[in-house]
């Protein structure tokens, strides 16, 4: 997540100030079920039926960044985003990209 915080950074700082008023929203996309081959874990992954993602988008300027994702499962149809992930993602949103953050989920 730091590097996605300090891409945007580096964005913002061409951008006017109230560029860094922004919205994270919440989505959930549903996926062809096919299996894929995972090079770094050497592994067959999936199917899976659906993705949650998070984007970052501005209020006052055109930008929109996915940054966060998590598939179903098989075996655990728990793809929710925790408490904790949650914290962390605005925390670093605030302190590694200076974004003030507004959380939308509908």
């Amino acid at each position: 997540m730091r590097n996605v915080a300090h891409l945007i950074k580096m964005k913002l700082a061409e951008l006017p100030e109230k560029a860094k008023w922004a919205i994270l929203s919440f989505d959930e996309i549903h996926l062809q079920q096919t299996l894929d081959y995972d090079k770094s874990k050497d592994a067959i992954v999936g199917p899976f039926s659906a993705a949650n993602t998070m984007f970052v988008s501005g209020i006052f300027s055109n930008y929109k960044v996915p940054i966060w994702y998590k598939f179903e499962d098989r075996d655990n149809k728990e793809h929710k985003l925790t408490k904790e992930e949650l914290e962390g993602i605005v925390s670093s949103l605030y302190k590694d990209a200076g974004l003030i953050v507004k959380v939308q989920c509908s």
